[in-house]
């Protein structure tokens, strides 16, 4: 970390998994959780139904990978 550069509050988070779209909708997923505990602004994250999301991400689907990727960011969060 160095917030002379980057500013108080910025963190770089580096994550590595088998499934970029699991990766990805992990990030946003915390991302929506965090903006709430520290912001407590809406509703409280269901992390049981954010878990079945990841999950069915995970799961092979012949949607595609597009559909995937689409289910994976189909909530708007604060920041992301």
């Amino acid at each position: 970390m160095d917030f002379a550069r980057d500013g108080r509050g910025v963190y770089h988070v580096r994550l590595g998994y088998d499934d970029d779209l699991v990766a990805l909708a992990s990030l946003k997923s915390a991302a929506r959780i965090v903006d709430w505990l520290v912001g407590r602004t809406g509703e409280q994250p269901d992390v049981g139904a954010i878990v079945a999301e990841i999950r069915a991400v995970r799961a092979p689907s012949a949607e595609g990978a597009a559909s995937r990727l689409a289910h994976a960011f189909d909530r708007p969060s604060g920041r992301c």
